[in-house]
């Protein structure tokens, strides 16, 4: 039998587009997408669009 670990039991992660983010009320589009820029948001990048994980998203928001 194979041993589980912490990471195989997680959540899988919530990656959204800016829009979706926006969408979501926390911050405007165009605030996000500046942080983006400035790399105070964390993203990876799929072509040209960036994907946030909205949970670190909002951790990151609730400690500033």
């Amino acid at each position: 039998m194979q041993n589980v670990t912490a990471a195989n039991t997680s959540a899988p992660l919530r990656m959204v587009t800016i829009r979706q983010a926006a969408a979501t009320g926390i911050l405007p589009e165009h605030c996000i997408r500046t942080m983006v820029k400035t790399g105070e948001i964390p993203c990876v990048y799929a072509g040209t669009k960036a994907l946030l994980n909205l949970d670190k998203l909002i951790e990151r928001l609730q400690a500033l």
